[in-house]
């Protein structure tokens, strides 16, 4: 199944009033949909600090919120959406490299960053996927969360994304789960729902990974807090019936059809330009919901 949330989504280039309308928006629909607020757009010359009124509302009414930051301009952009405007992730952060001393704040401070790889090439924020921080990111201790940013336009899914990801940097399974991990602790959902989506997509990605002929027990040490809820040995119907526990062998190469099969969760996708506008009309009188630039997936499954 996917479960959707929306995030309001003002621009940098716009008037500051303008923000505020779209901040105002975004915290009296917090309990219809709506869970956060966003900026985008242009960041050279339209730096976050002149929307910081708007985020001021978004903070005094609970609202969560992300910026895009650091993919068009430098690491200073990603400083100002911190540090005037709250930001609690970022979208991008290409180039927090640049900055070691924020990039150490980012890892201090558990700020995630939405890492849109194939986007970033389209965009030539960097030159090459040899050339995406990503990697660096992720060692450094980065809460690092491959999303697609736009799923028609760049010709993506989020399964491909992982892929795409896994064949640059040779990232092994673990390391996978715990980008995927990653994207259900930064949602932007209440803790309840979040602390559900984890366990139960860490039991689907236990069970598919052991299906597929993997040895989890790498993953179940990794993610022991995650795994103690486990019936590691259940039977016929279980969320996993059979484990390969310290079984030494060669694991299969991690294909696109594995990927398919984990759930994950997409915190940057914009519906804008991605979907016909009858699909989208629909889509808004089944929800009851306005819509906005950027949504939420809880779980992809294709």
């Amino acid at each position: 199944s996917i479960r959707c949330r929306l995030i309001v989504c003002g621009m940098r280039q716009l008037p500051g009033a303008v923000t505020q309308s779209l901040a105002e928006i975004a915290w009296r629909y917090a309990q219809k949909g709506v869970v956060g607020f966003d900026l985008a757009g242009p960041e050279a010359g339209f730096s976050s600090e002149q929307h910081k009124e708007a985020f001021s509302i978004i903070h005094s009414r609970c609202v969560n919120c992300t910026l895009h930051s650091g993919e068009a301009d430098g690491w200073e952009s990603i400083h100002d959406s911190i540090f005037c405007c709250g930001a609690q992730r970022i979208g991008h952060g290409t180039r927090l490299r640049e900055n070691a001393e924020l990039l150490k704040f980012v890892v201090d401070r558990r700020i995630p960053l939405e890492v849109c790889i194939t986007s970033n090439l389209q965009t030539k924020a960097v030159t090459s996927l040899d050339d995406h921080p990503i990697r660096q990111y992720y060692e450094a201790g980065v809460v690092v969360v491959p999303c697609t940013d736009n799923k028609t336009v760049s010709n993506v899914t989020l399964s491909s994304e992982y892929a795409r990801i896994q064949s640059a940097c040779g990232l092994s399974i673990s390391d996978l789960v715990a980008m995927i991990d990653y994207g259900f602790t930064s949602a932007f959902i209440d803790k309840t729902e979040r602390t559900t989506l984890r366990y139960e997509a860490f039991a689907q990605i236990v069970y598919a990974l052991s299906e597929h002929g993997y040895d989890v027990s790498q993953v179940l040490q990794r993610h022991w807090q995650l795994a103690a809820g486990l019936d590691l040995h259940a039977d016929e119907g279980g969320p996993v019936r059979e484990c390969r526990l310290n079984v030494v062998h060669v694991d299969p190469p991690i294909t696109l059809d594995l990927l398919k099969k984990l759930p994950k969760a997409d915190l940057h996708c914009r519906f804008e330009t991605s979907v016909p506008a009858a699909a989208l009309s629909e889509l808004a009188t089944e929800q009851r919901a306005a819509l906005f630039s950027t949504t939420e997936e809880a779980h992809e499954l294709f």
